[in-house]
């Protein structure tokens, strides 16, 4: 298939603006009009079809979020902040107490361990990631559970189909986008309320502040000692981060040996990304893309003009 290597106005069809996008190997996802559509596989409608154009998913309601991986995908209802997923459920991903897999958005998430609806109306966000084995959820009162496959950061390493509480004191108030490796484990890493950084998972490229392929809990993340981060991203087996004065810190796999040896890039930088192989994706305050592969930003291309 021919990809364009411009901008190209995608999702057409759409009668409404566009509040939400996000992307994974096999399909888009988009909240338009407060109503989720996907394309390409995995669609939750019902069917196993491939679609080439926006598909509304079956699902009633308005919707704030919409998240996919690289099997499931799991959408955000504004109103009573329930989550709702479809898609593979081989590790319990869907968090509907099973491993069943769902091929419509019939599955309401959070199946609970304590009782009916236990996190219903307490979801303000929703992670999933390059793995696609795993979900977690950040709540309103600043914790973050997860379910699905192994490091959920209970201090265990093992599945959950239901979710479970991550292990770690304090009040978190940003969860990032998870991060994953070619091995199909998972990296999770968020922000707490003072806003220090703390990751959790598998961590082949010593991303994570312990010298350790398996993080079963969150651990402060270097280089966060005595930092303020306000942005993280997480990709394969790396991890980026913006500190409270715009300057953009990254480590791991073909980075650096270990976290603790970060360096922080060049320019003031209000926005970072990150995706699957090492590529990276940072905006600075000038408004130019700036995007570049693995190992430092001495390879960067800029790849946008300056935003008026």
């Amino acid at each position: 298939m021919n990809m364009p290597s411009v901008p190209t106005r995608a999702a057409t069809n759409l009668g409404a603006s566009v509040s939400h996008v996000a992307i994974s190997w096999t399909n888009t996802c988009v909240v338009s009009g407060g109503s989720p559509y996907c394309w390409g596989s995995n669609l939750g409608n019902g069917t196993e079809e491939t679609k080439l154009e926006p598909w509304p998913v079956s699902v009633d309601g308005e919707f704030s979020q919409v998240e996919v991986d690289a099997g499931s995908a799991c959408a955000l209802r504004r109103d009573d902040k329930t989550i709702w997923c479809w898609g593979d459920n081989t590790y319990g991903q869907l968090g509907d107490g099973t491993t069943t897999g769902s091929p419509d958005a019939g599955t309401k998430a959070l199946i609970p361990v304590h009782g009916a609806g236990f996190l219903d109306g307490k979801i303000a966000k929703i992670a999933k990631g390059l793995s696609g084995n795993q979900t977690c959820a950040l709540t309103n009162d600043g914790k973050i559970w997860c379910w699905g496959g192994v490091f959920l950061g209970n201090s265990f390493e093992s599945n959950s189909a239901v979710p479970v509480p991550v292990d770690s004191q304090g009040v978190f108030a940003e969860l990032a986008r998870q991060g994953g490796s070619s091995q199909g484990a998972t990296t999770n890493c968020a922000l707490k309320s003072d806003r220090s950084l703390w990751c959790w998972g598998w961590d082949p490229g010593h991303a994570l502040s312990e010298n350790s392929l398996e993080v079963l809990k969150p651990v402060p993340a270097a280089p966060s000692a005595g930092k303020v981060f306000r942005e993280i991203a997480v990709g394969e087996e790396r991890a980026c981060a913006i500190a409270d004065n715009g300057t953009l810190w990254c480590w791991g796999t073909g980075i650096t040996t270990t976290g603790q040896d970060a360096k922080p890039l060049g320019g003031v930088y209000t926005q970072v990304a990150m995706g699957y192989g090492g590529q990276i994706c940072a905006v600075k305050k000038d408004g130019t893309l700036w995007c570049w592969h693995g190992a430092a930003a001495s390879s960067a291309t800029q790849v946008g003009i300056a935003c008026p």
